[in-house]
């Protein structure tokens, strides 16, 4: 039988389990649980939390793989960060009427499917369900003023935010609704839709928001899915960002038709699935590498090195505006690490462009 360490009356620091305990009840007088007080409890499946609890701190039931469902009474206040942190059972919460805030990397890692946001939740940060892979459906009590579901995703109560993309089983495809005009951090982190398409109303992508490369499609107004720069926003943050996000083009001649830098942007990630890309990557290989130079975007050059873009042949023009951006920036340590890619994928090392300074 389950044995319970209590500090000042109802604060639960410690739970020990008997070797094949699976489910508890916690005692009535139990207020807070503490940080860890669920360690080394694994094997717990199932958890009765009392009518009076009031605060979960961080990290208190961390590591539970086991816990399947967990459900909160209407007495809980706060829950803190990584609470649930890598509970890869729990697939279902069930809220109370008492939670404000769901907080920072509450349930990261955790393997939730199906959501459901009271009417009484007011705040739900960015990370709060990063790691989440199979979230398929949220939904939301149509009493909340500040969220709503649309097809199982979550957003803010008006349309215009993209909160939290979930992914049903067998979609290929998904469609931003055309009331979006911002994509939040978060909202496709640690999920790999096959499409997203996003609307010519989007005009801010946060940082962060793909964590894995997704198939990005942007749609202009004539529903062709071929265009990189919806505004300036969202072009900067697109062709900042340091992942790789995989814009569709339909065409090689719709291709030519892009500004020089989404060119670039394409090229780099596209060349493998067409011909005429991969020809005009080679073809303009010291311009892209200068725009990349510029970015200080170490894994596209390196990438350039390793797949035999850059060669001996064009190295020289290549090093020459590495050195030029060095000598601009200060940067000397981008100059090192480029001239390490040159001996590490060319096989050689020439000491007239070691540290022109």
């Amino acid at each position: 039988m389950a044995q319970y360490q209590f500090n000042m009356g109802g604060y639960l620091s410690k739970v020990t389990l008997a070797p094949d305990e699976t489910e508890i009840t916690l005692p009535p007088k139990t207020t807070d649980i503490l940080t860890h007080a669920f360690k080394n409890c694994q094997q717990l499946r199932k958890i009765v939390l009392p009518e009076n609890l009031r605060i979960i701190s961080g990290c208190a039931f961390t590591g539970l793989t086991a816990l399947e469902e967990i459900n909160f009474p209407d007495s809980l206040q706060e829950i803190y960060y990584h609470a649930f942190h890598h509970c890869t059972s729990l697939k279902k919460v069930i809220w109370g009427k008492g939670i404000q805030e769901i907080r920072n990397c509450v349930f990261l890692n955790c393997g939730l499917e199906y959501i459901y946001i009271p009417e009484t939740v007011k705040f739900i940060d960015e990370t709060a369900f990063h790691g989440c892979e199979h979230i398929q459906q949220f939904d939301v009590s149509p009493d909340n003023p500040y969220f709503r579901s649309i097809d199982g995703s979550l957003y803010t109560k008006d349309g215009k935010i993209l909160i939290r993309f979930a992914c049903k089983k067998g979609q290929t495809v998904f469609h931003i609704p055309d009331s979006v005009t911002r994509i939040r951090q978060g909202a496709f982190f640690f999920q790999n839709p096959c499409q997203v398409i996003i609307p010519q109303s989007v005009q801010t992508v946060d940082k962060y928001v793909f964590e894995k490369g997704a198939n990005l499609m942007i749609e202009d107004a004539n529903h062709q899915y071929i265009k990189v720069q919806l505004s300036k926003d969202l072009h900067e943050d697109i062709m900042k960002s340091p992942l790789f996000l995989f814009v569709k083009v339909p065409t090689f001649e719709s291709f030519q038709k892009l500004p020089k830098k989404s060119q670039y942007q394409i090229a780099v990630t596209h060349y493998s699935t067409d011909p005429e890309i991969e020809t005009f990557l080679r073809k303009r290989i010291v311009q892209v590498a200068k725009f990349f130079i510029e970015q200080e975007n170490f894994e596209i050059l390196e990438m350039l090195f390793e797949k035999g873009f850059i060669t001996q042949k064009n190295v020289d023009a290549v090093l020459t505006h590495v050195i030029n951006h060095a000598q601009e920036t200060r940067n000397f340590e981008f100059q090192v690490a480029v001239m390490h890619y040159r001996e590490k994928y060319l096989g050689y090392s020439n000491p007239e462009y070691n540290f022109k300074l």
